[in-house]
């Protein structure tokens, strides 16, 4: 601010900062598509950067980013479980606030496929639960 109370800060200076942080984020959606991306979001993901999937049944998983739409300003960015296949709302405050289209819709689905291990087989863990819980019943009515 000047000595006369004048705000030197003009409109075309904080247009322009909001339109390099948008260029700048659908660059980052882009860069997280590259090998070089998908191996610094490996480690982020590791490292549960992102959060964990509130689900009781998902004992903890790493979620993945994931975009509703790949144009800027429509949503924010959720989180995606890659056990349950849930979409949540982010539980930090921080992550909640940036724009979903900075991470881009097709991002936890390559990178599940380039990275196959990160994802649990859910299948295989349902089947035996219900096949232990038929097991229960059967012996339930058998005996009693």
């Amino acid at each position: 601010m000047s000595h006369f109370g004048i705000c030197l800060v003009s409109p075309i200076f904080i247009c322009t900062n909001v339109q390099q942080e948008m260029l700048y984020g659908l660059i980052h959606a882009r860069y997280i598509l590259t090998n070089r991306g998908m191996h610094a979001m490996y480690e982020k993901y590791r490292a549960a950067s992102f959060g964990r999937c509130p689900h009781v049944f998902c004992q903890g998983q790493p979620v993945l980013p994931v975009g509703l739409s790949d144009l800027p300003r429509n949503y924010t960015v959720n989180v995606f479980c890659p056990r349950c296949h849930g979409l949540f709302f982010p539980k930090s405050t921080r992550q909640a606030n940036i724009d979903g289209a900075y991470f881009g819709t097709t991002f936890p689905h390559l990178y599940l496929m380039t990275h196959p291990v990160s994802q649990y087989t859910v299948q295989l863990r349902l089947a035996f639960t219900l096949w232990n819980a038929l097991s229960y019943m059967l012996l339930f009515f058998l005996f009693y």
